[in-house]
């Protein structure tokens, strides 16, 4: 996002020639997520709309809208193969709709994908089970709407494949009102990395959820209203099966906390370095905060390598089901002792804080200064607020001693 800005900065300076015209292709939505992460402001506030005033004079938008999306969408289900009628075409143009829009490339690679996944099905037979109950254009349209899920809401999709005991009626009522899609604790996990920096996406979702709940409904049931046991079972049927198209292997593991772990951690990263940039620049912590994940490990570790007197030691925050521990380590022996008399003065002035302390110098990982172990039964929402709640604070107390012993030094 921020390089698309830094793109189109570039072209303002070296393509300013007389009696050239330059046409540029862009989306503004992207551009506008990049003028946010790197000036604060987007393309709907002044000093956004200035900024693509200077650059492009002759604005053009592609008119969507006036394409007849039905009758393309209709010509490539004949194309595929897919059974329909003419409610089914509705569905699924809303659908593509509200997931991953009107783009007729962003459509094309959809349907692409619906091409493979309805190939694979038909030679695993998935059709031809209980053709009395779930009819194969029935399948073919979840099979779709799950394919729309996967593409534009992929943290909801993977929890539902993960947690397919737990897709119910009250499930896909909890995604009928925003502020229940915002504050309800039971999928707050899933929904917070869609919800940034406003509610739109948090809309959309609710409005794609309304219709993908429309698309289970099976002609066999004659309750509309609530899902029946065989609507249940079709939708986890194809669930499981539709991870063929997924560009993300962990969908297709059952066990997921390494990923949910590396997910969190690197969102995490990208909180902090927004939030502490002016001071990180100030001690000359060049990288800035970075991820760190074990093979195989469920654990990670969000850190940030700092110096003082010219000496280097690290601050790592782990993050694991069990437990949460600030730490610390160092190359040498020299940067080991430095580092214990720097936090020996961190922990005489924050005696509360830093309990019961820990130093093994003779290892690279030498010094923990607190670890925290969860309460039994605790959710992994409430875990992983306690920790970013623990390591805010730390860093609230570490960052300006780091400047400190900086300015010591001038």
């Amino acid at each position: 996002m921020i390089s698309a800005v830094e793109l189109l900065e570039v072209l303002k300076l070296f393509l300013d020639v007389p009696d050239c015209v330059y046409v540029l292709a862009c989306d503004y939505h992207v551009v506008s997520q990049g003028l946010k992460r790197k000036f604060g402001v987007g393309s709907d506030e002044l000093k956004g709309k200035s900024f693509f005033d200077k650059i492009i004079q002759l604005p053009f938008s592609m008119p969507l809208g006036q394409y007849n999306v039905k009758n393309y969408i209709e010509s490539l289900l004949k194309k595929i193969g897919i059974e329909f009628g003419q409610d089914d075409v509705i569905s699924y143009a809303d659908m593509v709709n509200y997931s991953i829009g009107l783009n007729p490339r962003s459509m094309k690679r959809l349907f692409n994908s619906l091409l493979l996944l309805n190939l694979v099905a038909e030679k695993k037979k998935l059709f031809d089970k209980d053709a009395s109950e779930a009819q194969r254009g029935e399948k073919q349209r979840i099979m779709f709407g799950c394919l729309c899920l996967q593409t534009a809401y992929e943290p909801v999709y993977k929890y539902m494949q993960e947690n397919t005991d737990k897709i119910n009626q009250g499930f896909f009522e909890s995604f009928e009102d925003i502020n229940d899609l915002k504050n309800n604790s039971n999928i707050r996990d899933i929904t917070k990395e869609l919800s940034r920096e406003d509610d739109t996406m948090l809309k959309r979702l609710s409005q794609f959820m309304g219709l993908f709940y429309e698309s289970i409904q099976l002609k066999s049931d004659s309750d509309k209203k609530l899902l029946s046991d065989k609507e249940l079972e079709t939708l986890r049927e194809i669930l499981e099966f539709s991870s063929v198209t997924s560009i993300d292997a962990s969908t297709i593991r059952r066990d997921n906390k390494r990923y949910d772990n590396r997910d969190m951690a690197k969102e995490f990263v990208w909180k902090l370095n927004e939030k502490y940039a002016d001071i990180l620049q100030k001690i000359d912590v060049k990288d800035s905060f970075k991820m760190y994940q074990g093979r195989n490990s469920t654990e990670v570790d969000v850190y940030f390598w700092a110096s003082v007197n010219n000496i280097k030691f690290s601050h790592e925050f782990w993050f694991d089901d069990n437990y949460i521990s600030y730490t610390s380590a160092a190359s040498n022996q020299a940067a080991r002792d430095f580092g214990k008399q720097w936090f020996d003065k961190i922990i005489l002035s924050c005696p509360d804080y830093f309990a019961n302390p820990t130093f093994s110098l003779k290892e690279y990982s030498y010094a923990t200064l607190w670890k925290i172990e969860f309460p039994p039964n605790l959710d992994r929402s409430d875990k992983v607020r306690m920790y970013e709640e623990e390591v805010v604070k730390t860093l609230d107390i570490i960052l300006p001693k780091l400047l400190e012993s900086k300015d010591s030094m001038k």
